[in-house]
């Protein structure tokens, strides 16, 4: 019996290190990709960059055109969003990083996944680069999005 007790411990002990060492290297993986969209948002503003620079920088992440209704979009003047967000290991979506997710995000967050957002927002002006702006949003170890 002891044996068997040993074995079941052991074999937990081993799938939650393995689950969060995955989660981290998730983690890992999304701070990269988030660090070279930085990367690619800062060139762009430091060369302060015109239209087609912008553009092929937007279809490079797959931005989004954001049309508003009294102003469509067009070849000269356009806002452009992306957002890029962290999937939990159950397949929901991080759109609030400081929204209370139960008690299955609270675990996810214990084995080393952190919620996290983020976006950015280019607009082209007068074919050239009008305006940057970019958010990383996350929560902390013991964050419940009070205060």
């Amino acid at each position: 019996m002891k044996r068997a007790d040993l074995a079941i411990a052991m074999s937990v002990a081993i799938i939650v290190a393995g689950v969060s060492i995955h989660l981290r290297i998730e983690q890992y993986r999304f701070r990269r990709q988030a660090e070279r969209l930085l990367s690619d948002v800062r060139e762009l503003e430091l060369e302060k960059a015109d239209a087609a620079r912008v553009r092929f920088v937007v279809r490079k992440w797959g931005f989004e055109e954001w049309r508003g209704p009294p102003t469509p979009c067009t070849e000269d003047d356009c806002m452009y969003r992306f957002q890029l967000v962290r999937k939990t290991a159950l397949g929901r979506t991080f759109t609030d990083p400081f929204a209370s997710g139960g008690p299955a995000t609270v675990a996810v967050e214990w084995l080393g996944l952190r919620p996290t957002v983020v976006q950015a927002w280019l607009q082209i002006r007068a074919n050239a680069l009008g305006s940057v702006f970019f958010s990383l949003d996350t929560a902390g170890r013991g964050c419940n999005g009070q205060g």
